[in-house]
């Protein structure tokens, strides 16, 4: 696992360097979660941006390969909390429809359905795949993740 031994730290916002790797997903849940505390979130927001970071270091691992090199950001927006991790990888992550017969395939759909929000942006390195939710249990302002000229971005 390749870590910032500190995180970048502004006011609103902690990133990371880091490489994907299955048995760092726990360490990863952590830092979130202190985090999105430190940035104000309640307890229903970090249990979302646990969930979405735990899926999207799953999703590089098994998309993109284990020694994956990504950027990792937490941040607030307003009223709302955003996780955010960048790939190498071009390929365009899928929202499968939920079977319940299926052993995987359902990640990101349930992450849907518990988020506010949930994209990806293509960029010239590869992409960020995010996700939002309300910073508190009240209503979410926004956390524009938005296009420019050289990227693309879409949410499901």
């Amino acid at each position: 696992m390749k870590v910032a031994v500190q995180p970048l730290v502004a006011d609103n916002e902690r990133s990371w360097s880091l490489t994907a790797a299955l048995h760092d997903v726990e360490v990863w849940r952590r830092r979130v979660d202190e985090a999105a505390r430190a940035l104000g979130a309640d307890r229903d927001a970090r249990e979302v941006a646990e969930y979405g970071i735990t899926e999207l270091l799953s999703n590089v691992h098994k998309h993109v390969g284990e020694a994956t090199d990504c950027r990792l950001v937490v941040e607030r927006e307003g009223d709302a909390l955003c996780v955010r991790l960048s790939d190498t990888s071009h390929e365009v992550p899928q929202v499968l429809s939920a079977d319940p017969l299926s052993e995987n395939g359902r990640g990101l759909w349930l992450l849907r359905a518990m988020a506010d929000d949930l994209g990806y942006t293509l960029i010239p390195e590869g992409k960020w795949v995010w996700v939002h939710t309300a910073l508190r249990t009240a209503a979410l302002s926004g956390c524009g993740q938005e296009s420019s000229s050289t990227t693309r971005s879409r949410k499901w």
